[in-house]
């Protein structure tokens, strides 16, 4: 299934239908998942991995590892809920 099939993407088509218009703009999915470095379950030092992948390509072109980019990397132990913000402004202060 494509994004483009999902209520989300069709309400913010709705609320923003400039942003169609424009061929430059792009569809970002954003994924965060945690790594451990060593291999191990039990090391305490990990790192948060984010992941932009592009919407606007075929569903079966989403999904390849060569168009999905490692745009930053979180040191753990941190608490994600309240720091994650610092680590990402740099990232969508470049998108924008």
């Amino acid at each position: 299934m494509h994004f483009s099939n999902d209520e989300a993407y069709k309400q913010f088509n709705k609320m923003h239908t400039r942003f169609l218009v424009e061929p430059w703009n792009m569809y970002l999915g954003l994924c965060t998942n945690k790594f451990n470095l060593f291999g191990s379950f039990v090391a305490i030092y990990s790192c948060w991995l984010v992941i932009l992948t592009v919407y606007n390509l075929l569903s079966r072109m989403c999904i390849k590892i060569k168009l999905m980019f490692l745009s930053v990397v979180i040191p753990d132990p941190c608490s994600l809920s309240r720091d994650m913000y610092v680590f990402l402004e740099p990232l969508i202060n470049k998108l924008n």
